[in-house]
């Protein structure tokens, strides 16, 4: 079991009744839901416009009205207003308060057949409570995990829970919240057969009740009383107990009284109870109207279907079968439509889920998208390097070319510059030596032509002198053939031709032709060489 020793004497005690007069005329407007609202928002406007610190004012404004939207059974406000005054009770440090409203909103949860993601609420104020190390924090939570079990019936796992929440509230003195419990704890003991444990509870509930009407010492609020004294209905159901049963009525009428702004089911509740034991069908009747109208307004479906089952099973023992038949109608009817709710939040949890799972799918789409992207950009960059690397490595490459090509370009150039310079060097050579070739037959010409033009000569002397002047013409023609050949060949206009010429007949040849020039002392050694041998030129 759950232990629960806990440091409960440093957590502020809880005073349900703690409102300030400007806020108290709220509470006659329960029943009228615009005029309430109207009233509340102008409290809050007048807050809003108040200097100073408006913690105190904000917390018992947003208390009415969570308990406002509790008694009116409005899940959804519960849910916006909850956490704010949670929020405010804890600043407050007032942790009764701050377990009292949640439990509102679990209850709500327990009873308007909430889907399973909102009953986790519990647990977490469970969680919570565990955390914060708070007594009164376990045992709201442990209440709820009660009426969580004993709204689907399983009184035996409902029974440990309700047993540590009464023992635990007792202790604290929360007599508020002990009274619920422990008339649950009633309704499960009537439940298994154990009449006489419950009346025993009963009665000891009912002495703390009337103690609290007459001494400050067990401060207990007016509906907690007229709970209580409801719960007569649940103990006394004989023929027999009739008269105690009204005595029950009587203190539950007087208190209406004294109190007309409470909620009056008790009052119908019991009224129905004692109109059956008495067999009054018609009254019976009524006050289940009158029951299933307020559960109806509070949105207590659960309530609500045990109110018509109720009264079908009235109509039926009063043989009004068309009646009951209509009833049972309504009762299946709004099974249906619980069973249709339940669906549909099954659907919509799925729907939720799909949806969300589509959101987190194009989320993950996007991110790849994204990721992808981020790739396509890097690759393209990377692209883009490796061509600008490839581009400047050709280049380099061309450039080394380039210079290469320049470079040799420059040495031919510099080597075509200097066979240019040996080719006009030779050529120089060459015309001075032709110069003197050309020279010397022309000489020999020019000066035999005047000889036989001033000097007159023998026959003998003209013939030898014409001879010579035609040897050393034929001479100059064979230099200036040679000349010009030398020329043909050194533009290309001509080429040389191989043949096999006779090498003593050639050698003999220019051996013939030099030996005139040669001077008298010199002396030509001759060396035949057989007329086989030759070369090529």
């Amino acid at each position: 079991m759950l232990s629960t020793q806990t440091k409960a004497q440093k957590e502020v005690k809880f005073n349900k009744d703690s409102i300030p007069p400007a806020f108290s005329k709220l509470k006659t407007y329960y029943n009228q839901p615009e005029v309430y609202l109207s009233h509340w928002e102008k409290i809050k406007k007048d807050i809003d416009n108040k200097k100073g610190d408006k913690t105190t004012d904000l917390f018992y404004l947003y208390k009415d009205r969570n308990y406002f939207h509790y008694n009116h059974g409005d899940l959804d406000s519960l849910k916006k207003y909850t956490p704010i005054i949670k929020d405010l009770s804890l600043r407050l440090h007032n942790k009764a308060e701050y377990y009292k409203n949640w439990s509102f909103l679990c209850e709500q949860i327990i009873y308007s057949n909430a889907s399973k993601e909102d009953m986790e609420e519990m647990d977490k104020m469970y969680n919570d409570a565990l955390k914060r190390k708070s007594e009164i924090g376990l045992a709201f939570s442990l209440n709820e995990i009660a009426n969580f079990y004993g709204a689907n019936k399983n009184y035996a796992k409902a029974l440990p829970y309700i047993t540590q929440a009464m023992q635990l509230f007792e202790k604290l003195k929360f007599w508020d919240e002990y009274t619920p419990l422990c008339s649950n704890y009633i309704v499960i003991l009537t439940s298994t057969n154990k009449y006489q444990e419950a009346q025993n509870a009963f009665y000891h509930l009912d002495s703390l009740a009337n103690l609290s009407l007459t001494s400050p010492s067990v401060n207990m609020s007016i509906a907690r009383i007229l709970m209580i004294k409801d719960m007569a209905s649940v103990v006394f159901t004989e023929p027999q107990d009739t008269v105690i049963l009204r005595k029950y009525l009587a203190d539950i009428e007087d208190l209406y009284r004294k109190s007309p702004h409470e909620n009056r089911i008790y009052l119908y509740n019991t009224k129905e109870k004692y109109a059956k034991l008495k067999g009054d069908i018609d009254t019976l009747l009524a006050y289940q109207d009158s029951s299933a109208e307020h559960y109806r307004k509070s949105r207590n479906v659960i309530n609500l279907k045990r109110m018509y089952n109720n009264k079908a099973s009235a109509l039926h023992r009063a043989h009004r079968y068309d009646e009951a038949y209509l009833m049972l109608r309504k009762y299946v009817s709004l099974s249906d439509s619980l069973y249709k709710n339940d669906t549909q939040k099954q659907l919509n949890e799925l729907s939720t889920r799909y949806n969300m799972n589509k959101l987190e799918l194009e989320a993950k789409n996007i991110s790849l998208k994204a990721r992808n992207i981020q790739f396509l950009y890097a690759c393209a960059l990377i692209v883009v390097l490796i061509t600008t690397l490839i581009i400047g490595i050709q280049f380099y490459r061309h450039k080394l070319k380039n210079n290469r090509l320049l470079r040799k370009q420059a040495q031919e150039l510099q080597q075509a510059n200097e066979k240019a310079q040996q080719a006009q060097i030779m050529k120089t050579a060459f015309i001075q030596n032709m110069n003197h070739e050309v020279r010397t037959p022309l000489n020999a010409i020019v000066g035999f032509s005047e000889c036989l033009a001033e000097i007159p000569l023998s026959k003998a002397e003209t013939k030898e002198i014409s001879a010579t002047i035609k040897k050393n013409s034929d001479n100059l023609l064979k230099i200036i053939s040679d000349m010009i050949s030398i020329a043909n060949i050194d533009s290309g206009d001509q080429t040389l031709t191989y043949q096999e010429i006779p090498v003593n007949e050639l050698v003999n040849k220019l051996l013939q032709e030099m030996k005139e020039y040669a001077q008298a002392k010199s002396k030509i050694l001759l060396y035949p060489m057989p007329d086989r041998l030759y070369t090529f030129v």
